[in-house]
């Protein structure tokens, strides 16, 4: 996206969340233009996959090669957690995949999920990434460097 700020040009890769804003990310910086919320991008709404941000699913199609089947919920921030419960509900979701990171907030993430959807089957997926933060930053940027998380 190329946008305006305070009389100068940026630009960004953008996500469009389901509020109609979008999520920013570039180099510099991590925004949103207009509302900030959840993410949805519709599936197979029996399975829903989580991320905590557009990167780590951005890591996961590049590892998959292709598409994912499964209705995808991109947080853009860990405080938006119970909107994607609500999404979650909405669907009747059987199961839900986390991809979560290594951290005390990722920690949290996954306990709300299990106690908040009690029915459905909760899949912890950083387990597929031992040792790193996240898919993104830790797992794929890893395999590329040889450096693991300095966080873990």
């Amino acid at each position: 996206m190329h946008y305006r700020a305070k009389g100068k040009d940026y630009f960004a890769l953008g996500l469009l969340n389901d509020s109609g804003g979008y999520e920013l990310r570039n180099p510099f910086w991590k925004g949103s233009l207009g509302s900030k919320d959840i993410t949805t991008i519709p599936g197979d709404s029996r399975r829903v996959s989580v991320f905590e941000g557009l990167f780590d699913y951005l890591t996961a199609l590049q590892l998959s090669g292709r598409a994912l089947n499964d209705t995808v919920i991109v947080l853009n921030s860990v405080s938006l957690a119970e909107r994607a419960i609500a999404r979650i509900r909405e669907l009747d979701a059987e199961r839900i995949n986390v991809y979560r990171d290594h951290d005390a907030a990722g920690e949290r993430l996954l306990e709300s999920f299990a106690k908040a959807l009690p029915t459905a089957t909760i899949v912890d997926k950083s387990d597929a990434y031992p040792g790193y933060c996240d898919l993104n930053e830790g797992y794929l940027a890893a395999r590329k460097s040889g450096k693991a998380c300095a966080a873990i």
